[in-house]
């Protein structure tokens, strides 16, 4: 005669929930950027995903353009909406950092979106994947690395991120930049003068991955 393993059955049923908490948790986070996106004026949506259009942007980094050019082109609506869900979401913590850049972006006047560019995405990709192969942080070789690209340039800069690889995170922590006194990676997002970036994202061996974001003023 068979007996019936209660306690075993009692710990499949805690396992199948736990496991779909954490699947749900996932897709409804998922949702929600997805909310926060059409949550936008449609006119000024369409307008940004056209600029993803005509400049052929990959699709794995066409959300993080688009996160970019919301900020930048309608900086208190982007505090408004943006990022209240990621401090939700990611459960941020409110620091003086994050203060700022509501503030900052409250104030800020329209600015002019940033187009992709292929030649400095290329850039970007070369230093992001030596970076993560050799596990190393910051911006050695920039100099070398950017005079590929100072010929159509008249002005370069770079952003470079440690963690996941998620745009909205990728985005909203730069924009953030918690614990950088000169908030250089706020300012590079946010400078008025810049009209073109390139960005890639790469397996980092310390950092899971690392995204770096190369910034033109292209005339």
């Amino acid at each position: 005669m068979n007996t019936i393993n209660t306690q075993g059955i009692n710990k499949l049923k805690l396992f199948v929930s736990f496991l779909l908490i954490i699947l749900l948790g996932f897709e409804t986070q998922a949702q929600s950027t997805e909310d926060i996106l059409r949550q936008w004026p449609a006119e000024e949506m369409a307008f940004l995903k056209k600029i993803n259009e005509e400049s052929g942007v990959s699709r794995d980094k066409a959300t993080e353009l688009i996160l970019i050019n919301m900020a930048r082109t309608n900086g208190p609506l982007f505090a408004k909406l943006v990022i209240p869900f990621f401090v939700d979401s990611t459960k941020a913590e409110q620091t003086s950092y994050l203060k700022s850049l509501i503030n900052e972006l409250k104030k800020q006047p329209k600015l002019s979106p940033l187009y992709y560019d292929n030649e400095l995405s290329k850039v970007a990709e070369g230093h992001a994947i030596s970076m993560g192969n050799a596990g190393k942080t910051g911006h050695d070789g920039f100099d070398e690395r950017y005079s590929k690209v100072l010929g159509r340039a008249t002005e370069v800069a770079e952003n470079c991120f440690y963690g996941p690889k998620q745009p909205i995170i990728v985005v909203l922590e730069l924009l953030i930049d918690n614990d950088v006194a000169s908030l250089g990676h706020r300012k590079n997002l946010l400078n008025p003068a810049f009209t073109h970036i390139g960005f890639a994202t790469a397996p980092h061996k310390t950092y899971e991955y690392n995204t770096v974001q190369s910034f033109g003023i292209i005339p």
